[in-house]
């Protein structure tokens, strides 16, 4: 069974997924733009939090070990039926936060694993941001008044 990261138009690829629509394939590809992305305004992210320049080579794994979190919850059948096109399904958890209780639970050997190359509040932080990347913003969507300094 190939897992699907989304649907895809089955008219134009029959049963045949492409590529970018196979869940490995998209979680390479969000993987590859975290890098890219920490490659070209990491150590700015580093400087302007006023974190140690020092610690970029880690900074960079975290946020591709980010992109590789990201997605794991849709390896579930509930969420591979959804996708496939079972229009009563709906998520009942969204994925990014299945993906974010899978490794922070400290059963899961995903986690040990992890630990292995990155320190844990890195990899804590890590999984903050899978489960935080599909956040919407909007214009209602604001601090209370007062609430920031």
């Amino acid at each position: 069974m190939r897992l699907l990261a989304k649907s895809y138009d089955r008219l134009k690829h029959g049963d045949v997924p492409p590529d970018y629509a196979l869940l490995t394939q998209h979680s390479r590809d969000v993987a590859a733009a975290c890098s890219a992305l920490a490659g070209t305004v990491g150590r700015t992210a580093l400087k302007n939090a006023e974190l140690d320049p020092n610690t970029f080579e880690t900074f960079s794994l975290a946020l591709r070990a980010n992109g590789w979190m990201q997605d794991l919850g849709k390896a579930s059948s509930h969420f591979q039926e959804m996708v496939k096109g079972a229009r009563e399904i709906r998520q009942l958890i969204r994925h990014e936060t299945i993906s974010g209780l899978l490794l922070l639970s400290e059963a899961h050997p995903f986690r040990a694993w992890l630990l292995e190359l990155l320190p844990e509040k890195l990899l804590i932080a890590s999984v903050w941001g899978a489960m935080g990347h599909h956040r919407k913003f909007d214009k209602h969507t604001k601090p209370e008044s007062g609430a920031m300094p």
